[in-house]
């Protein structure tokens, strides 16, 4: 008789613990009546993956406040894209995971970035060139949303939406 095997993922949230099933999750009828597992030698995928932390700007704080900070999770291509003291630019997706076991703590979820794109700007911090017309557009814009800045913001939005709508459709 063959033995039901079955995919377990690691879980971010929870330290990329692995947790075992507390019974089988065979799609069979009545399924496998198993609680006991073994791994399965061969059947093992690694990704790579770095946990980095992400600071805000000290340049932006006032005086004497301390930067927060948050981890970003990067995982294969984007591993060893950046190097500690990097101005970077990250998207992906904001989750949480639970912080440590410590006996007698209270357990909390702490905010952590699990990134899809990380770019480097350190070099592009002097070398951008804005045309004229277009530093005038954004002035104009919001001299006309300057009463309601939220407005503005949200027609900007609503444009990138859009866009990004049109562009996924094609």
């Amino acid at each position: 008789m063959e033995t039901p095997a079955f995919p377990c993922y690691p879980e971010l949230e929870a330290g990329n613990r692995i947790t075992l099933p507390a019974s089988c999750p065979s799609m069979r009828s009545k399924g496998c009546q198993s609680a006991s597992f073994q791994l399965i030698g061969d059947s093992i995928t690694c990704h790579d993956y770095q946990e980095i932390k992400i600071q805000e700007s000290v340049q932006l704080l006032d005086v004497g406040s301390i930067p927060r900070s948050m981890p970003v999770i990067l995982m294969d291509d984007l591993v060893d894209l950046v190097k500690a003291g990097d101005d970077v630019i990250v998207t992906g997706i904001l989750s949480a995971k639970w912080s440590s076991d410590v006996k007698d703590v209270r357990c909390n979820l702490d905010p952590m970035f699990i990134a899809n794109y990380v770019r480097r700007t350190n070099e592009l911090k002097s070398g951008i060139d804005i045309p004229e017309e277009i530093i005038k557009d954004f002035e104009l814009f919001w001299a006309e949303n300057r009463a309601t800045p939220l407005e503005g913001r949200n027609k900007i939005l609503k444009g990138i939406c859009l866009l990004r709508f049109l562009g996924y459709s094609r």
